[in-house]
């Protein structure tokens, strides 16, 4: 049996299809609540990279985890151009524009 901080016990390998749910068809990852649907304690990275061995899934999640980062952090923006995948820190919140290092410029 594993628990969260939460005391919750389920078996490894249902929380192992739990997480693999969210993270893969759900598109859920730094905001993963236990398993228990009635508790909203989130399941912490440590636990979920614990539990989870497959490289595709850990893949997965550890994008999503950027993904929020990058959208909640106002001083970083993802490259527009298609298939770039850079992030871009920028120096002020007021509109400037930037260059990525594929060369794109945008605001």
């Amino acid at each position: 049996m594993v628990a969260i901080t939460c005391g919750h016990q389920f078996c490894k390998s249902c929380w192992v299809a739990y997480l693999t749910t969210k993270i893969m068809e759900e598109g859920v990852g730094p905001s993963i609540s236990c398993a228990d649907h009635q508790c909203d304690i989130l399941v912490d990275d440590e636990t979920v990279l614990e539990l989870i061995t497959d490289k595709a899934v850990i893949r997965r999640y550890k994008q999503l985890i950027t993904n929020n980062f990058v959208e909640c952090n106002r001083l970083v923006r993802w490259c527009p151009k298609p298939a770039c995948g850079h992030v871009v820190k920028v120096e002020h919140c007021a509109f400037k524009q930037v260059q990525c290092v594929c060369k794109a410029v945008f605001w």
